[in-house]
């Protein structure tokens, strides 16, 4: 029997960069990581500024990433109303300026492999593929029965990672892994041939449209929004793009469609902006995906002998942007924590620390970034400022520090100390009275009223500039809090006149909890209760 200090089980992103990081950092102890896959699939990753630095400074992919990858100017976001019928009329929301720290567009098939041979060059031992029949976890010392070119093999472990993805193979076998059942988002996922062509001249570059950013819109990470949906691009290179398609469960019904391939490009062709990009480009039918329940929590994410890394830990939402930064935080933290226990240190009341720590985090960022952020989506005035304060806050509570000191700022919880409780409270209670004012413009048929033809450009570089966001988009706040008061008085109005219906667009059925019902006696259909790591395929490849 062979024994391991540490055992790696899943080689994409998360645990190549995991094996990446412990080899060069414990000190030649004997690291083992097991992939069941042959090969990956050509996944999207628009990373941050945090996931940017850690690739850079921490990992030292500088060579690679300058020459396998893309360029990440940020993200950007479109709107539509019944006036927009091409991508030019469309409200817009982005930066101007190419950020001043490295973020990238990463195709992770690619990236993968480069950190998997990196890991080997460093003495990690790979077995792929591979397959983990059996797993027995003792404190310290646990044992695995692996499949590995026809053989069974036993090996022991010091310690054993989970870097599995949305699969959560040793937080499901332990029971860990629940869904989150406040953020009921499915999710479908295609693969197109063809070119993100956002800057070509079919888009008129000499036009205000083609001069109002210096940016290159085809490598931004492209999202278009309406209410209770996202529609994600990303650019693949090699004239491939990432199409992802997420929906509110409570709003959209396109989970229950009978063939899922055909309701994801109905819905991306029956938006004008989509359909354009999408005019020159042919999906490959046969990788499209689909997960029925995006978000789900870990109730611990550490023991003795054991922890989840990245995704595994938890996940709130594929558009959210944070699951790069997720990972490195968890890479840090537990590399440390397994480096202590190795050197023989006693590192229980560490792993109860970091359990309580990143739960209280990952739960205070829920209510104050994801929570019914899909009713925001389609309304451009109600967004933008939600995304300018929660843009600048990260700025300055994570990148600022990650900039002086990568490390330090991965192994902080953002959202706990003071300042991540104020950042926590301020944009809790900014999202909770932005739903309650996009409500009110729902009752009364000012919903998405400006979601054509208006620009708004950001910069957050450095903290003044994120400092000016910050205020800006409060300022943005305090605007519709003082037009909402006008609102109210509208709606007070209709109902003393008896109209207690929503705009036509709008469904009583279709409001998340916490809506007002206008019709006496009605009851929201449940949504359904599926397994938060069933992705019930339409591709083999269940990976996203």
């Amino acid at each position: 029997m062979e024994r391991y200090d540490v055992v790696i089980l899943g080689g994409a992103l998360t645990g190549a960069a995991a094996a990446l990081r412990m080899a060069r950092t414990l000190g030649g102890r004997r690291i083992l990581l097991i992939e069941q896959r042959e090969s990956f699939s050509a996944l999207p990753e628009a990373t941050t500024e945090l996931f940017g630095l850690f690739l850079t400074r921490t990992l030292r992919l500088w060579d690679h990433l300058a020459r396998q990858e893309l360029p990440h100017h940020g993200p950007r976001f479109w709107f539509h109303n019944s006036s927009v019928v091409r991508i030019q009329d469309a409200s817009e929301l982005g930066a101007r300026w190419q950020p001043g720290l490295p973020s990238f567009l990463l195709r992770e098939d690619v990236l993968c492999e480069h950190l998997l041979a990196e890991a080997e060059r460093e003495g990690v031992e790979v077995w792929r593929p591979a397959k983990v029949t059996s797993l027995e976890l003792e404190p310290f010392d646990s044992r695995l029965h692996v499949s590995h070119e026809g053989v069974e093999r036993e090996v022991q472990a010091t310690w054993v990672l989970d870097a599995t993805g949305r699969a959560a193979v040793l937080g499901r076998s332990l029971g860990l892994v629940e869904p989150n059942k406040s953020h009921p988002v499915a999710a479908l996922s295609g693969r197109w041939q063809g070119d993100l062509d956002l800057d070509g001249p079919r888009f008129a570059p000499d036009t205000e449209f083609g001069r109002s950013t210096l940016v290159a819109r085809r490598l931004c990470s492209n999202h278009f929004l309406g209410y209770g949906y996202r529609v994600s691009f990303v650019a693949l290179g090699d004239g491939e793009i990432s199409a992802t398609l997420t929906w509110d469960r409570r709003v959209l019904d396109l989970h229950e469609e009978p063939d899922l391939a055909d309701a994801y490009t109905a819905f991306l062709s029956g938006l004008p902006a989509t359909r354009q990009l999408l005019q020159r480009a042919k999906l490959v039918r046969e990788e499209v995906r689909y997960l029925p329940q995006v978000a789900f929590w870990a109730r611990r994410v550490m023991g003795q002998g054991w922890a989840l890394l990245g995704t595994a830990s938890g996940f709130d939402d594929l558009a959210s942007g944070s699951g790069g930064d997720h990972a490195a935080r968890t890479i840090e933290a537990t590399g440390a924590i397994v480096a202590a226990s190795l050197a023989g240190e006693e590192v229980g009341r560490s792993i109860e620390r970091y359990n309580q720590r990143l739960a209280r985090s990952r739960r205070r960022e829920f209510g104050a970034r994801t929570r019914d952020r899909y009713l925001l989506h389609g309304d451009f005035d109600l967004f933008w400022p939600a995304l300018l304060m929660d843009r600048a806050w990260f700025i300055l509570n994570e990148v600022t520090t990650a900039e002086r000191d990568t490390r330090k700022a991965l192994l902080q919880h953002p959202m706990t100390g003071p300042r991540g409780w104020l950042r926590a409270t301020w944009l809790g209670f900014a999202n909770r009275r932005l739903n309650r004012i996009a409500r009110d413009r729902m009752w009364t048929g000012n919903y998405g009223r400006t979601n054509d033809g208006l620009r708004l450009a950001h910069r957050t570089d450095g903290i003044g500039s994120a400092l000016l966001t910050l205020v800006h988009g409060a300022s943005g706040w305090a605007l519709r809090e003082f037009e909402d008061l006008g609102l109210v008085g509208q709606r007070a109005l209709a109902w003393l006149r008896g109209q207690r219906q929503l705009a036509e667009e709008f469904e009583v059925e279709t409001l998340p909890d916490g809506f007002d019902v206008a019709r006496e006696g009605h009851e929201r259909a449940p949504v359904e209760e599926d397994d938060p790591l069933d992705s019930v395929p339409i591709a083999d490849d269940t990976a996203f």
